[in-house]
Formats: structure tokens, C-alpha cells, sequence
């Protein structure tokens, strides 16, 4: 009985991992019944075939020795060499905000902000980064660079973070931005000259003068 594993044995994977055994066994001219397949001296599956096959999900992590044994029509088995896999935790990525107001910005609404992200992951690619006012979402970014132009920000207080998740989904959130936008006051503005309740006599030229409040 042969073995094989795919990822192929010795291949360093980032768990939760996905595992596909398969087997290929040469008889002495009995029928082969089925092949068991283990992962260490646990039983995890049997295949009667016509070809034979296990598939192991949500592989944790650690180091795996998996085996296939092969019983014919007569009850003789013969068992693989084992297969090792070692599997070692998704580590999480980290994110930062880079382009946003200062820490405590306050605008005028409405408001456009120029928002960016770095983030990158020790072990997988990073799939998303994802920009969040609160809880709401403002825009996400599936590829490098992670930038966004957020465009008639309403009057508010708004806490910004980027969230950025690699392709086994873990994810992590940076520190928070908060923005404080404003609502635009109307001007004031008053006539200063000529005072309130000037007389002249016409036909006349007035000098008319005002001054904003």
C-alpha cells in the first residue's frame, strides 16, 4: 500500500488545515475489500474504492503520522509507510491606519476624508481590509494598495478602524481614529452705515456698509 497526501508530507501547512488522503494498493491477486486510513492509531475512515480516498478537515494544529491499510477479500492486510504533516496555527495579521486626520480631527460637514490602510500577515496573504465607522461599513479593499476617498461625511463624531482579515478569515482591528465633523453655520451679518433711522434729503448718494458677524 502507497500513501500519498496532498498538501504531499512534510509541507508545512497553517491550520485550520485541509488534508486529502489517498491510497494506491497492488494486490497479489486477491480482491481488495477496502482501505482503513489512520492518523496515528485512530481510525479515521474506511474506502471499499473503486479508488481510495480520505479527505481530513479543520486539521488543528500539531504533527500527524498518517497510515493506510489495505485488507484483501481473504483478511491479509498490508499497511503503508506512514506520511507526516505538521500544522501550525494561522498567526494574525496586523493593520494600521496611514492616511486619516489626526487623532481628535475636527471638520467642517460635510466632510471628505482620505482614508488608508497597511496591513500584512506573517504566514497567509491578506484578502481584505475593511474600513468601519462604528459598526457601519464604509468600504472594503480586496487588494493592495487599501485606500478610499469617503466622500459628504455627515456632522458627527465618527471612530474609524480598519479590519483586515487573510485568506484563513482571522482577522484583526486597528487602533481606532476618532473624527469629529461639524454642521456649516449660516453667516451673520449686519448694515453698519447708514445707521438705523438716517434722514437725507434726495436726490442723494448712500454709502452703504455691512460687516459680518
Amino acid at each position: 500500500v502507497v500513501l500519498t497526501v496532498a498538501p504531499k508530507g512534510g509541507t508545512l501547512l497553517i491550520g485550520p488545515a485541509t488534508v486529502v488522503l489517498a491510497a494506491t494498493v497492488t494486490t497479489g491477486g486477491e480482491e481488495i475489500t477496502s482501505v482503513a486510513f489512520f492518523k496515528g492509531s485512530t481510525k479515521l475512515g474506511t474506502s471499499t474504492g473503486p479508488s481510495y480516498g480520505y479527505t481530513l478537515k479543520n486539521l488543528a494544529a500539531g504533527t500527524y503520522n498518517f497510515t493506510a491499510v489495505a485488507t484483501d477479500n481473504l483478511g491479509v492486510t498490508g499497511t503503508s509507510a506512514p506520511v507526516s504533516i505538521t500544522v501550525n496555527l494561522d498567526q494574525a495579521p496586523t493593520v494600521s491606519m496611514t492616511a486619516v486626520p489626526a487623532q481628535g480631527f475636527t471638520g467642517i460637514g460635510p466632510e471628505t476624508v482620505d482614508l488608508a490602510a497597511t496591513a500584512t500577515s506573517p504566514d497567509e496573504a491578506i484578502a481584505s481590509v475593511t474600513f468601519l465607522d462604528g459598526v457601519k461599513k464604509i468600504a472594503i479593499g480586496k487588494s493592495q494598495p487599501f485606500n478610499f476617498t469617503w466622500t459628504k461625511v455627515d456632522a458627527g463624531t465618527h471612530v474609524l478602524t480598519a479590519v483586515a482579515t487573510d485568506t484563513l478569515g482571522l482577522t484583526t482591528t486597528s487602533a481606532p481614529v476618532t473624527l469629529v465633523v461639524t454642521t456649516d453655520q449660516a453667516p451673520t451679518v449686519s448694515i453698519t452705515g447708514p445707521t438705523d433711522g438716517t434722514s437725507v434729503a434726495g436726490p442723494s448718494t448712500v454709502q452703504l456698509t455691512a460687516s459680518p458677524n
